[in-house]
């Protein structure tokens, strides 16, 4: 535990002050919108690294689909790959915030279940 790590903990148990949830709910809410956003910076850094790398790579997972997913294997991932034309790149910003979003949606409903 590092200090930027141990501040980050406390800024998120203080944004978390008043919430009616338990220490242990606290924690680990932070732990996931944590992980959530590691995963996501790694996932974002190894996209760049590969595309620096050589062949251009797949910009979005319905092209990355197309490519490693066959229909008789992966029915549901081949409808999804093949049902509309792949976009550009996606707003990566905007499908991190919506990441966000489910996290603190999920984070509230448990709140609720607190309150009730």
């Amino acid at each position: 535990m590092a200090p930027n790590s141990l501040l980050f903990v406390e800024r998120g148990l203080e944004a978390l002050d008043g919430a009616e949830l338990s220490d242990e709910q606290k924690m680990r809410a932070i732990g996931l919108l944590s992980s959530y956003a590691l995963s996501e910076a790694r996932m974002a850094h190894d996209a760049r690294r590969a595309a620096s790398s050589g062949p251009q790579p797949p910009t979005n997972f319905e092209q990355l689909l197309r490519v490693l997913v066959d229909e008789q294997t992966y029915p549901r991932l081949h409808r999804l790959a093949w049902a509309r034309e792949p976009q550009q790149a996606p707003d990566e910003h905007a499908e991190f915030l919506a990441g966000i979003d489910c996290i603190l949606d999920g984070i509230q409903a448990m709140i609720d279940r607190n309150l009730g």
